[in-house]
């Protein structure tokens, strides 16, 4: 039954990619199959274009190597751009599959840019580290990041990733950048592997601090790094979100250092103290403030990310181990198959 729906579900959504250039729409009608665009403009955004684990897993199961197939296509696309410093814009016109500056040029690990490089690496990862075109568009990608994006706060030197806008470095940090340093860890591999250990983990304690820093123990959405202030808050919202104990959660699951234990309790303090309503959690609308205000917004992220992190940060590391699941972009965990796994599977679904 969850295969049959899996698939039903699977043949609504590949008609996203029926765009003239087969990148897919960031929206679609599940009934009407019709698509459509980001703000209005024919465009898509980076994070849309790229929902290889989900799709290589359902040609797996259901036989059909269609949905591989579409995201093929895409990866195709982005490999032959060739971007600046292995860094791609955030925006692409669904005509042509070329990016798109309508509103202007944005370089980002942050939002609607986040989950396209995640998965560059996840895809490596659940494929057994074979895929070796999708590795290097991963190892492109974090070492424009390295040499790029990355900035120290003064005066402090706090590590953070900073974006690109107009041509210009933007410093400010999303919080949703907070995932980077789980993924770095993830994909510490052969001569740049002890380069990726040492970022992450700095990376992570600016995560951190932007938690312990405020008076209610919440980081806010997006973080402005100013000379000789170190920081202050740009967007003071907290919506619940998972990143930073995403990555606390892999990094004590790595490591199996306690210390990150002990800043995700803190967190999670914080979190029931500010957030915790008789019905549910809610988002805060200034984190700056003693007394903080909810949104009256639980978002789905809480439970099915937030949540799931924080129990697996204080479960057994033989609790969906690491070596053996790769996590989705909503946290769902999926099974590293063996070629020979691989193939019975092919073998029962025929």
């Amino acid at each position: 039954m969850f295969l049959d729906k899996a698939i039903d579900l699977g043949d609504r959504l590949i008609r996203a990619f029926n765009s003239d250039s087969g990148i897919p729409y960031p929206s679609i009608n599940l009934k009407t199959g019709r698509g459509y665009p980001t703000w209005g403009a024919p465009v898509t955004t980076l994070a849309e274009l790229n929902v290889q684990l989900e799709f290589d897993r359902l040609s797996l199961h259901s036989g059909n190597d269609t949905y591989s197939q579409k995201m093929s296509h895409v990866i195709g696309v982005m490999d032959e751009m060739d971007p600046v410093y292995g860094l791609y814009p955030l925006l692409y016109n669904l005509s042509s599959g070329s990016p798109s500056y309508h509103y202007g040029t944005t370089l980002s690990f942050g939002g609607q840019a986040d989950s396209f490089y995640e998965y560059l690496l996840k895809v490596w990862l659940l494929g057994g580290k074979t895929n070796i075109q999708i590795r290097k568009l991963y190892d492109e990608s974090v070492d424009g990041m390295i040499k790029y994006c990355l900035r120290r706060s003064n005066p402090s030197k706090s590590l953070f990733v900073s974006h690109y806008k107009q041509g210009n470095l933007s410093m400010e940090m999303d919080h949703l950048s907070c995932f980077v340093p789980g993924m770095l860890m993830l994909g510490a591999h052969g001569n740049t592997s002890q380069r990726d250990i040492s970022v992450a983990k700095e990376l992570l304690i600016t995560c951190i601090n932007m938690y312990a820093c405020s008076v209610s123990g919440l980081a806010p959405e997006t973080t402005k790094f100013v000379a000789e202030k170190d920081w202050q808050m740009q967007d003071p919202r907290y919506m619940l979100r998972p990143e930073t104990l995403e990555s606390i959660f892999i990094m004590h699951r790595l490591t199996n250092d306690p210390g990150w234990r002990e800043h995700g309790w803190k967190i999670f303090e914080a979190i029931r103290r500010n957030c915790r309503t008789p019905s549910g959690y809610t988002g805060i609308k200034d984190v700056g403030l003693i007394e903080t205000q909810g949104d009256d917004i639980m978002q789905g992220f809480f439970m099915s990310e937030t949540m799931k992190y924080l129990y697996l940060l204080f479960s057994s590391a033989d609790v969906i181990p690491l070596e053996e699941y790769v996590f989705n972009t909503e946290a769902h965990p999926f099974k590293i198959l063996s070629s020979r796994e691989e193939e019975c599977e092919r073998v029962i679904v025929k």
